[in-house]
C-alpha cells in the first residue's frame, strides 16, 4: 500500500513538473499561447532553455538601428530540428528590425552546435524573444516569459527571464 501510495505521489509530482520557464504543462507556450510543443519535446523543454538561451544572450547583438532610433521590440522564433539540420523561422515580430537581426544572427551559427542544443532529435520549439531599452524598462514591466536583451544605449546587456529582473516568478 505504502508503495502505491509512493508511486502516486512520485507520478503526480513528475506531471506537475512538467511547466518549464517558457512553456506550461500542457506545452503552450506561455508568451503566446497560439504555440505549442508536443508532451515528448516538453520533457526536454527544461533542457533546451538551458542550452539555447543563454548562447543566443552572449552572443546577439542589439540592432544599432534600434538602439539609436529607442526601439523595442518582441519577436517568436521557431526551431524546427531533423536529421541534423535546423531551420528556423519568425513567427511573430513587432518590429522587422528585430526580425532581420536574429535571422541574420542564427544564420551564421552552426547547424550542428544548434541541433546539439535541440536536443539531438526531431523536434520544433519555440522562443519568444523580447529586446528592450533601459529607458523603455523604467517605462514599464518587461513582458513575462521572454529571453530579454536589454540594452544601455552601449554594449552592454542584462539577461533576465521574466517580468521583473531577479524575479521568483518565471
Amino acid at each position: 500500500m505504502r508503495i502505491i501510495l509512493l508511486l502516486l505521489i512520485g507520478w503526480a509530482l513528475n506531471a506537475q513538473s512538467q511547466s518549464t520557464n517558457l512553456y506550461n504543462a500542457d506545452g503552450k507556450l506561455k508568451a503566446d499561447s497560439r504555440f505549442r510543443i508536443n508532451k515528448t519535446v516538453l520533457k526536454k523543454a527544461g533542457e533546451i532553455e538551458q542550452q539555447l538561451m543563454p548562447f543566443i544572450y552572449r552572443r546577439i547583438r542589439y540592432p544599432a538601428v534600434a538602439r539609436e532610433n529607442w526601439l523595442s521590440g518582441n519577436l517568436i522564433v521557431k526551431f524546427s530540428a531533423k536529421k541534423g539540420l535546423v531551420k528556423y523561422e519568425v513567427m511573430a515580430y513587432t518590429d522587422s528590425v528585430f526580425r532581420d537581426a536574429i535571422l541574420s544572427f542564427l544564420k551564421l551559427q552552426s547547424q550542428s552546435n544548434l541541433f546539439k542544443m535541440l536536443g539531438g532529435g526531431k523536434i520544433t520549439f519555440y522562443l519568444p524573444m523580447a529586446f528592450v531599452l533601459i529607458k523603455d524598462f523604467e517605462e514599464r514591466p518587461d513582458p513575462p516569459n521572454y529571453l530579454i536583451i536589454k540594452a544601455f544605449g552601449s554594449t552592454k546587456r542584462v539577461f533576465t527571464l521574466g517580468s521583473k529582473p531577479n524575479s521568483s516568478k518565471p
